[in-house]
Order: structure tokens, then sequence, then C-alpha cells
């Protein structure tokens, strides 16, 4: 069985270069419109063909994991902005109290900035973080500050001492709020 690739864009506007001039580019509106105008081989699959079609494609799939950001896309960690960051305009935040943050660019409430940072880091540098590497991301002053942020958070603890280090895990999900 013969079968034909086709590139679909969502948006009109995306320029893509270096394609065969025989390859279809379709916008996503155009798509009902392409398949409707395809040429019919005659040929109809059997419910086993199309069957064992499914299972190939279900055993060629494979989990895509673009984490760590900063390695996928090839950023160099030293270009992140670092500290507390709002979630919302990504300036740095300012203690309004003991427990919550304020940003004066936006005029936002952060109630747990720690957890948001710890997460970042997670989502673009590593998929672990030791006390000092929350100390240097967050741009927190001391040990016990990265300690407490990493307690509170929902990692889990693995090695002693200056091994110690953080993954995430099954205890709770790091979450949005």
């Amino acid at each position: 069985m013969k079968t034909q690739g086709i590139l679909v864009l969502a948006n009109p506007n995306t320029v893509v270069k270096d394609v065969p001039p025989d390859f279809p580019i379709v916008y996503k509106k155009q798509i009902t419109y392409y398949l409707q105008n395809l040429r019919s081989t005659g040929v109809v699959l059997s419910a086993t063909q199309i069957y064992d079609i499914t299972q190939q494609i279900q055993n060629d799939q494979k989990k895509f994991s673009p984490f760590p950001l900063c390695s996928y896309y090839n950023i160099d960690v030293n270009d992140l902005r670092t500290g507390l960051l709002c979630r919302y305009c990504n300036k740095h935040l300012r203690r309004n109290n003991r427990e919550t943050w304020y940003c004066e660019y936006c005029s936002k409430d952060a109630l747990d900035p720690f957890n948001d940072g710890i997460k970042d880091w997670l989502k673009l540098v590593k998929n672990s973080i030791t006390n000092e590497e929350c100390r240097g991301f967050l741009e927190l002053k001391n040990p016990n500050a990265a300690r407490y942020a990493l307690s509170k958070s929902s990692l889990v603890k693995k090695g002693k001492s200056t091994a110690t280090f953080y993954i995430s895990g099954n205890r709770r999900a790091i979450t949005d709020k």
C-alpha cells in the first residue's frame, strides 16, 4: 500500500524552507478540502489490515520529551533570568510579608514563588536540583533558605549530607496555582 506524506501548518504566516517541490503543504483550514480531493486507489482495507496498521503505529511511537528545555533547544543556562520571578510578567518579585511576594511591575501577588522557580529549574535545566543549585537559581542568600524551599516543595529528597539532591516524585505533583 502506498502512503503519502503531507505537512500541515497551523499558521499561514509560517515559512518552510527547503521543501521538495512535489511535497504537499496544507494549512489546517484546508485539510478537509485536501482530503476530499485525494484520488481513491480503489483499495479497501480489511479490518485485520487496519488493526495491523494500528498496532504498527502504536509500536513505533516514541514518547516525546523535550525536557530539559535548555538542552533540547541549545540554550546556555547562564542566559536564563534567575531569582524569584513573577509568573505573569517575568520581573523580579519583592517580599510583601512573610508569606507573600509582590510584583511592582504588574501589581500581582505571588503566593509560592519558590515552587514556581523550582518548577522552572526542572523544566529548563535538569530533572533534579541540589541545595547549591537552588540557591544560585533562586538567588537565595543561605543554604537554610534553599533547604526550606526544597522541603516545602513536592520533590523527593535523595542522598545524604552534601550529596543530597531532590527529584520530582510520586509524593505529589508540583502544582500550578
